[in-house]
């Protein structure tokens, strides 16, 4: 039916796509109808569908300008739209920033460029190309007139590329936080242990630690330990909060009685020597702790008013952060004690106050950009994000992938995706929000699944069929417009995770946007199926072996990642195990014959499948340093020699995902001192 054909083009529905081995991918009709039903559209009611189509396709061209409008700052062009009535009449516009006016002007239409038009009925109307006066990259707003028609909207000035720093060729590292160890923490890594990595690897020359999403989670189910499904990407994890560093331990003698105790030694003790971490006990124990230090702080600076308690305050003023305190308080599982909004803002503020100390002390070790923070793609349904946004949130669909090799009845992520239209008609504020927060005192931004500027999969949760589901289009022009603005704004460089199927029109845009790509070696092959050679590398990219959704490289030399994944069942059959244990076999040899062709002559070694996979690795990383891609990323894991995942893409009980710890501390994992020396030393071969 054309009215629903034409609602399926309006809300982004895609019809077709090409998979990951390059087939056309038709979607069906029903597959594509779910999206509109969980949209909230009723199909049956015809009348709905064509009220829905006239606002969506005909009723912007009545507006004088959008309700939120673009203007780059290297045109400076506003589109304005006119009925055939106004043709001949003056357009006026003022801009305000702040509620202060800037400038106003006014223009003729007859002497505007036409760079529009359309037909409604026997309505005709036009889209001109307004030229307003310079102004700086930001925020505005605009009033616009005609005769006596006024229209006023959010006015974004953007710059064409993201920000850049410089154009050196750097390391650093990537890491997950939890997983540090170290002699003062509480059996989890904490902003204390990522303050040992930074200065162990400046010393080394990396110039950046590529972190774990920091998003808090669930204090009342603490066992839920995914980064990746976060219940606030607005707040941090409060785990992560060193104790002996929040200002009020050093004067509070009952916390530091605590810390003493025996019973929590004996915890302690018995949480440091596993190899996974216990997320409930390592809660017990440090809340336990910031409870006394907040109940300190309240009876030391709330009555005085003191500037310490005042700077708290601001803090709540400042921040998003009241729904979530509230939100945290009302979980059933939490004990009552916790259940104070000012205790919640308190950890909040403690975390935000710890993760700009160590963006501070990463600068004065002379990283080029110390922390790297980590965009999650979303948020779970039952956290305070989607009950704070229910209303541009899809309560019936999950994010998540088509099928690929790693998956082939495609992967549902658990998460609500944003719904576009309703995105756009909010002005996007909730996205500003999400970019400016995760932006905050760090040198970088990694966006994880940078393909949902453009386009997400939707998984339809209706029971009628397994995995249904099938792309939808968001306004990618301008997310990646406020994209590049949030980064020049905070000075905020930007990484793009964009692996799996990539579509060309992200790739050229991200690239002519000055925001990095994310390659991983494993995957970086040619047509021919072999590793591309160190020239071939896109260069404005960060460049790593491995990440945390891949086997480590020990792990991957040794295929006991196939074995872990056949002792869980992820194989579909025996013969699929086979097939992936003689693929590894392949890609090894593969890999020692690049070695062999690109490792340094002066310094020659014959490699075969019977060296060290250390050295293996080694060498790998100076040869991947001599190329000219801008961010080269270690893996710590891989420094730490571990074999263990610490996720395994598609389970969920099956798997202690995000649990498992390091084996060595920060000083023990930089201490190859002359590994490092050759890495900096390829690094520098533009130099």
């Amino acid at each position: 039916m054309q009215s629903i054909a034409q609602l399926l083009y309006l809300q982004g529905i895609g019809n077709q796509y090409t998979s990951y081995n390059g087939d056309q991918i038709t979607i069906s009709d029903d597959v594509r109808r779910s999206v509109l039903a969980v949209c909230g559209y009723d199909l049956e009611d015809l009348d709905a569908v064509n009220l829905a189509n006239f606002q969506l396709d005909v009723a912007p061209w009545f507006d004088i300008i959008a309700k939120t409008s673009f203007v780059s700052n290297c045109d400076f062009i506003l589109k304005v739209r006119a009925n055939a009535a106004q043709f001949e009449s003056q357009i006026c516009w003022k801009i305000y920033k702040n509620n202060q006016l800037l400038n106003s002007n006014c223009k003729g239409l007859a002497q505007l460029k036409e760079v529009g038009n359309y037909q409604y009925n026997d309505q005709l109307f036009r889209e001109f190309a307004v030229k307003i006066d310079d102004i700086a990259i930001g925020y505005y707003q605009i009033e616009i007139s005609i005769n006596d028609i006024t229209h006023s909207g959010e006015l974004v000035v953007y710059p064409n590329k993201a920000y850049v720093n410089d154009s050196k060729h750097s390391w650093g590292i990537s890491l997950q936080l939890y997983s540090l160890i170290g002699d003062n923490n509480y059996g989890i890594g904490d902003f204390n242990d990522l303050k040992s990595v930074i200065q162990h690897s400046s010393q080394r020359g990396a110039d950046y630690i590529l972190l774990n999403p920091l998003h808090a989670l669930f204090d009342h189910e603490p066992n839920r330990a995914s980064p990746y499904s976060p219940s606030d990407r607005l707040c941090i994890n409060p785990l992560y909060i060193h104790i002996q560093d929040i200002e009020d331990y050093s004067n509070c003698a009952q916390a530091q009685a605590l810390v003493k105790s025996d019973l929590l030694s004996s915890n302690l003790k018995q949480q440091k020597s596993g190899r996974y971490i216990d997320y409930a006990l390592v809660f017990s124990l440090k809340y336990q702790i910031y409870y006394v230090l907040f109940k300190y702080f309240l009876e030391k600076h709330k009555l005085l008013k003191s500037d310490y308690y005042i700077k708290f305050i601001n803090f709540k003023t400042d921040t998003d952060i009241t729904s979530y305190c509230n939100w945290v308080c009302e979980q059933e599982g939490l004990k009552a004690c916790y259940k104070d909004p000012e205790f919640i803002a308190y950890l909040q503020w403690q975390a935000t106050i710890q993760f700009e100390q160590c963006q501070l002390f990463s600068k004065q070790s002379n990283m080029r950009f110390g922390l790297i923070r980590d965009l999650a793609v979303g948020c779970t349904q039952d956290g305070n994000e989607f009950k704070q946004n229910e209303n541009i949130f899809i309560k019936n669909a999950s994010i998540g992938a088509p099928p690929d090799p790693w998956s082939d009845e495609g992967q549902n992520w658990g998460l609500p995706p944003l719904e576009p239209v309703k995105l756009k008609q909010s002005g996007y504020s909730h996205y500003i929000k999400l970019l400016q927060s995760n932006m905050k005192n760090c040198g970088a931004l990694r966006i994880d699944h940078v393909m949902a500027l453009l386009r997400l999969w939707w998984c339809i949760l209706d029971n009628s069929e397994q995995n249904k589901g099938c792309y939808v289009y968001y306004p990618f022009e301008q997310m990646l417009a406020l994209l590049k603005l949030e980064s020049h704004l905070n000075q905020c460089e930007v990484i793009g995770e964009d692996l799996g199927i990539v579509p060309d029109e992200i790739k050229s845009a991200l690239k002519s946007s000055n925001i990095y790509s994310n390659l991983l070696f494993y995957f970086e092959k040619n047509h021919s199926g072999e590793f591309v050679s160190p020239h071939e590398f896109n260069t404005q990219a960060m460049l790593m072996v491995a990440n945390h959704d891949v086997p480590t490289f020990k792990a991957w030399w040794h295929k006991s990642d196939i074995s872990l994944r056949n002792s869980l069942n992820l194989f579909s059959c025996a013969g699929k195990c086979l097939e992936a244990v003689a693929e590894r076999q392949s890609e090894k040899i593969k890999l020692i014959k690049w070695l062999n062709q690109y490792v340094s002559k002066s310094n020659f070694e014959e490699f075969s499948l019977d060296t060290s996979h250390t050295k293996i690795y080694r060498s790998l990383i100076i040869i991947l340093g001599s190329t000219n891609v801008k961010l080269l990323t270690l893996q710590l894991d891989d420094l730490d020699d571990n074999e263990l995942p610490v996720n395994i893409p598609g389970t969920d009980k099956e798997y202690p995902n995000w649990r498992r710890r390091l084996h060595n501390k920060p000083e023990e994992l930089f201490s190859e001192i002359t590994f490092f020396k050759q890495l900096n030393q390829a690094r520098k071969h533009d130099e």
